[in-house]
């Protein structure tokens, strides 16, 4: 999916100054909801070569015991690489070397099979016993230094020995925070390689996806692979981390769990070396709405399409689809996954009319605000679903210019008292007061578009625009329109 470059320009230059800061090791990119975070990450990444991208989605890690989640971050790490193209090595191992190794594993079994050979050999004696006692004798007995350097030796090691033991035995168990077996040691190893030509990053992302219960359980692990060996560098050897929330949402999931009390600022702080990147994203998330409304076609079967489609444009009221696409991100209604994943959004917009009389219909598609609530729908799943989520909606966060809205949403809503019949007074009962207007027609572009005049000193409010917002959903339900 190609995105207009032009449309991340301003937050793109801001993020990329963030990241070559040399004393950002760890950042934390904080965003709403569905504001495009992720599709803004995979833009700047593509866009820039210089950086190589593994990008880690650990949503799934949640049901997963902790000692499995590092097991599970290696997995996806692989994967990320070979998908890359990083060629693993093959040691291609002579015969000596091979010798040599299986001398050094096996030496006891070898030196055993060894004796009884002698054993075999050696004239007046069959008891292997016997030479083993010959051989020992004379490390202990005739060699007196040798029971001297083994004494010593003895004390030295001992304990050398059992640390060394011990640290490698907690470096090769799996899942533990100080592990660093092979697969470890393999992947720091081409990431090492990797930072010599570009700079690696590691991105950590969709943690609000993760259940609350089980967020901070994960965001435990990779703070413990962050600071690594207590050196402050981060366990694969990235030149940087980036992890991708809400930083608002977490901290408010962080006093929930634990308490006001609680130091958040002493937790979150591990996360990032310098200060929370915050991803601002209303006017990037403006551009890219209309650049995807660009997109929609409108097409009818009964209908020449081309002319439609300019039709409907024409009184598509982008702005509101723009307002309402804000507003329903702000409160995880819509998110700009949706709108970005629809490459070519078409909309079926033929065979539903609205009957104004016996003889007289009107297409649906040629009622202003109409296209605009079926589209929203289509991004949420159906009208219904749009219903359900319009009616938690609550009134006050509605904080945009609602009036124009409300008036076109008025003319809808009333139609069967007027019919659209132009230059005729309807009264109509807006939350318990009569609303009294007049149905005219305006010429924009070429195309008529029916408005209701109200009188000069009627003001609509937030609660009215909500109302009739949901009115005409229910309206469009009950005509059963599929677009």
């Amino acid at each position: 999916m190609s995105i207009d470059q032009s449309v991340f320009k301003s937050i793109e230059a801001l993020f990329k100054n963030h990241l070559e800061d040399k004393n950002n090791d760890r950042i934390l990119f904080s965003g709403k909801f569905g504001t495009g975070k992720t599709t803004f990450i995979n833009h700047f990444f593509e866009s820039n070569e210089s950086y190589f991208k593994v990008h880690l989605y650990p949503v799934n890690y949640s049901i997963s015991a902790n000692e499995d989640i590092l097991e599970y971050i290696k997995h996806d790490i692989l994967i990320e690489l070979l998908k890359h193209g990083v060629e693993l090595d093959k040691l291609d191992l002579n015969f000596s070397h091979f010798s040599f190794l299986y001398l050094q594993e096996n030496g006891s079994t070898i030196s055993k099979m060894a004796l009884k050979r002698i054993a075999a050999i050696l004239p007046g004696t069959n008891s292997l016993s016997a030479i083993i006692d010959t051989v020992s004798k004379f490390f202990l007995d005739d060699l007196p230094s040798y029971a001297e350097f083994k004494k010593e030796k003895n004390k030295k090691y001992n304990e050398e020995e059992a640390v060394t033991s011990f640290l490698a035995s907690i470096k090769d168990n799996e899942g533990a925070i100080y592990e660093h077996n092979i697969i470890s040691q393999i992947i720091q190893k081409k990431i090492e390689d990797i930072n010599k030509t570009k700079t690696s990053v590691l991105i950590i992302d969709d943690l609000e996806r993760i259940d609350p219960e089980h967020i901070f359980r994960l965001l435990n692990v990779f703070a413990a692979s962050f600071n690594w060996q207590n050196n402050e560098k981060n366990k694969f050897g990235f030149d940087k981390v980036v992890v991708v929330c809400d930083e608002v949402n977490l901290q408010n999931i962080f006093f929930h769990k634990f308490g006001i009390e609680c130091d958040y600022s002493g937790y979150i702080d591990k996360f990032f070396s310098t200060n929370v990147f915050y991803y601002t994203y209303n006017e990037e998330a403006e551009k890219l709405v209309s650049v995807q409304l660009e997109k929609v076609h409108y097409y009818s079967t009964n209908a020449q399409s081309d002319i439609l489609d300019l039709q409907i444009r024409a009184m598509f009221p982008n702005r509101l689809f723009v307002d309402m696409y804000l507003l329903l991100t702000e409160l995880k209604i819509l998110s700009l996954r949706n709108i970005v994943r629809s490459n070519r959004i078409r909309v079926n917009v033929s065979d539903k009319r609205i009957n104004l009389s016996p003889t007289l219909s009107r297409y649906l598609s040629t009622i202003s605000v109409i296209p605009t609530i079926v589209l929203l729908s289509k991004f949420v799943g159906s009208l219904g679903i749009l219903r359900q989520k319009l009616e938690k909606l609550p009134p006050y966060k509605i904080d945009f210019d609602i009036q124009d809205y409300t008036s076109l949403l008025l003319v809808f809503c009333s139609y069967p008292m007027h019919l659209y019949q132009t230059n005729r007074k309807v009264s109509y009962d807006l939350r318990g007061r009569r609303v009294t207007f007049e149905i005219v027609e305006d010429r924009h572009q070429g195309h008529s578009i029916i408005k209701a005049k109200c009188d000069p000193d009627i003001s609509f409010t937030s609660e009215d625009f909500h109302r009739l917002l949901i009115s005409a959903v229910v309206m469009l339900e009950n005509l059963n329109v599929h677009m």
